[in-house]
């Protein structure tokens, strides 16, 4: 009968990017950076598609709630999704 493995070092919480330091404090410097990128990314798109972006990947929204929650058509919060912006 083999015996489990335990690991005797640290391990990254699941699902993040985060490291551990000694403290075992998450370093968030990671994802902040990441989160502000993402925002001045989205200030570069129409504000229509901005809108459904968030309110679908970022919220988790449906495209039936995005829909009902800004105004536009299911159809359009689609085509929103799956365009690329138009960078003049």
């Amino acid at each position: 009968m083999r015996q489990p493995i335990i690991a005797s070092s640290p391990r990254r919480p699941s699902g993040c990017g985060a490291t551990m330091r000694a403290g075992s404090v998450p370093d968030h410097e990671e994802a902040i950076t990441s989160a502000w990128s993402l925002e001045q990314l989205l200030t570069t798109l129409k504000p229509a598609q901005s809108q459904v972006i968030r309110l679908v990947k970022l919220q988790g929204l449906s495209i039936e709630e995005a829909s009902k929650a800004s105004g536009q058509s299911a159809t359009l919060v689609k085509s929103l999704l799956h365009s690329e912006s138009d960078a003049d």
